[in-house]
């Protein structure tokens, strides 16, 4: 289910590392083909202390023994471009076959309102409608 609602999804192991190269959270990030993310801390592309901590809480082995269910939680990650990603991430946590507590956690960019609503003006200036207007003046259409 995560991997068709969430742009990525990573699955960290007992000490909280990538397990193994994820190619969609590396495209997310604008990492490309070359860099490998296995072995790496989700927490390295946070540039922000605030989210590492969360993150490292929200995953950490006392908070998920008292959780049954999956969690949801926002943090900001920094690509390699250095853009800031505002994410939702999905987290649930299993014991693998090895008796360890691992993680899964699925990656979306976070599109709030707030940002649509900062698009919502450009995209009316390239919408049919505008260029129409534009062209003909905004009285034509009242007057016809």
């Amino acid at each position: 289910l995560l991997n068709i609602v969430c742009h990525a999804v990573v699955e960290l192991d007992g000490s909280h590392r990538i397990v193994q190269h994820e190619p969609r959270l590396a495209h997310v990030l604008l990492h490309g083909h070359g860099k490998s993310l296995q072995g790496a801390k989700l927490q390295e592309f946070m540039p922000d202390v605030e989210d590492q901590q969360s993150l490292e809480q929200r995953i950490s082995d006392l908070q998920c023994e008292r959780k049954e269910v999956a969690t949801m939680f926002h943090v900001r990650m920094k690509d390699a471009m250095g853009n800031r990603i505002r994410m939702q991430c999905f987290h649930v946590t299993y014991i693998s076959l090895e008796s360890t507590r691992h993680h899964l956690i699925g990656l979306c960019e976070d599109f709030d309102a707030k940002r649509c609503e900062q698009m919502a003006p450009l995209a009316m200036q390239h919408s049919p409608e505008a260029s129409a207007e534009r062209r003909d003046g905004p009285l034509s259409r009242q007057i016809s």
